[in-house]
């Protein structure tokens, strides 16, 4: 089964207006699924957004506590895919389903991990955590926002050389067998997703199976986010 599948951040989708103009953003680049990282939105507003796109399938989910801070949504463009066996966790950051067409299927978790230097220690307990959410006998995909970088010389501007590692999360991808492609088809190359006033990092990735065949990795700059949405095929 061959497969294109996007992932953003779109750093909140409360206004109407802005929602409406990421949807149609979202229809017309090449990806029969999208995953979308902090949409804020909330459990009372999750079913509405859902209708809203009308192209296949979606699912939002949203934090028990705060909406304001994370929310993860997929979302199918086509009428040929659907989703089932979804998992999710209760604050938002978290999404599983199994991507089907014509008998073939993908098992997809899309994260938004927690930020910031106050939260290394979230950070590292969300990924011991992630492996109920990503284990499967099918072809792995796992991506969205990591908010952190594994190479702080290649994967940060300007570079940090002490820059923790994610250990928790390197030692997660060994042990499942993963690999983030952008990196194998660009060893030495500098690619940001972030954009911050006095840095850039390259926080939104893809792992996959080293068994999968990877088409091409791409990066797209938008209007509405401080992150550039990615699109893999393969």
């Amino acid at each position: 089964m061959d497969i294109t599948i996007a992932s953003y951040n779109v750093n909140g989708l409360l206004d109407q207006v802005k929602r409406n103009a990421v949807f149609h953003i979202l229809e017309t680049i090449n990806a029969q699924t999208i995953l979308l990282q902090e949409t804020h939105s909330s459990i009372l507003n999750q079913h509405i957004w859902q209708n809203e796109w009308s192209l296949g399938q979606s699912l939002f989910r949203s934090s028990t506590k705060d909406s304001n801070t994370s929310g993860v949504a997929t979302l199918l463009k086509s009428k040929h895919l659907y989703m089932e066996r979804i998992a999710n966790d209760l604050n938002g950051r978290i999404l599983t389903v199994k991507v089907f067409s014509n008998n073939q299927s993908f098992h997809i978790t899309n994260i938004y991990a927690p930020s910031g230097k106050r939260n290394r220690t979230q950070n590292h307990y969300f990924f011991e955590n992630l492996y109920p959410y990503i284990y499967s006998k099918n072809p792995l995909i796992l991506a969205g926002d990591f908010n952190c970088i594994e190479n702080p010389i290649l994967d940060k501007h300007p570079p940090a050389k002490t820059y923790p590692k994610p250990q928790t999360l390197i030692t997660l991808n060994t042990n499942l067998n993963l690999h983030d492609t952008y990196r194998t088809l660009h060893p030495t190359q500098t690619t940001y997703t972030h954009h911050a006033p006095n840095s850039q990092s390259r926080l939104d990735r893809f792992y996959v199976n080293r068994t999968s065949i990877i088409q091409n990795h791409v990066f797209i700059p938008t209007l509405f986010s401080d992150h550039n949405l990615i699109a893999l095929s393969l």
